[in-house]
């Protein structure tokens, strides 16, 4: 009789161990593409579109000190000529020495100040340059890093629901290989899930 039990045990312990390994065997291994599921947000579409609104803004102004310093070129090229001018009016005769000296001195002292400009207005624009990578680099990473928690909570949802263990991101080419007929990809489902509409807000 004891070893009837025994024996009727060790089946229901095989038959437990058999239905544990099918279950096991029919959960899928699940894929997705993260950078697809982010791109393909609403909310990742509102961002982009901030970010290029900061970015045509950024280059409107970039433009203009750009334009700034073209103009201080042309000054400098327009002062540089009238320097010229004066040197070959110093030499001649006909004109008085001290008018064009004076005058000589004159342009010499705007060519010193056009220069001081350029130095200020390069520094300006190298200035800003960086500063707008820095303000748009911190700005992305402000309005995406919710939207990338949003898509792995859909995620974890999504994973809880099909009873998976795994989920593997084919978006960051880290996977080599896998059976494509013992996974399932669920880029498409979470992509539908992020872009349901809000349930309205309690009132």
């Amino acid at each position: 009789m004891k070893n009837m039990l025994i024996l009727l045990s060790l089946i229901a312990l095989y038959g437990t161990s058999l239905s544990l390994q099918a279950e096991q065997e029919t959960r899928p291994y699940l894929i997705i593409d993260i950078r697809k599921a982010i791109f393909n947000s609403p909310k990742a579409q509102i961002a982009r579109n901030q970010l290029k609104s900061s970015l045509e803004a950024a280059g409107t102004k970039s433009d203009a000190m750009r334009k700034e310093y073209r103009d201080l070129l042309d000054q400098m090229q327009e002062t540089f000529d009238q320097l010229e001018e004066t040197e070959a009016r110093e030499n001649n005769p006909a004109f008085e020495k001290k008018e064009a000296l004076e005058k000589k001195e004159e342009a010499l002292e705007k060519i010193e100040a056009i220069k001081r400009e350029l130095i200020e207005t390069e520094q300006k624009i190298h200035q800003y340059k960086r500063y707008t990578r820095r303000n748009l680099a911190k700005s992305e990473r402000s309005l995406f890093q919710p939207i990338v928690a949003e898509v792995r909570e859909v995620i974890d949802t999504v994973a809880k629901e099909k009873k998976a263990d795994l989920v593997f991101d084919i978006s960051k080419d880290a996977l080599i290989y896998f059976d494509e007929g013992k996974t399932e990809d669920i880029t498409e489902t979470v992509i539908k899930r992020l872009n349901e509409p809000e349930p309205p807000a309690d009132e």
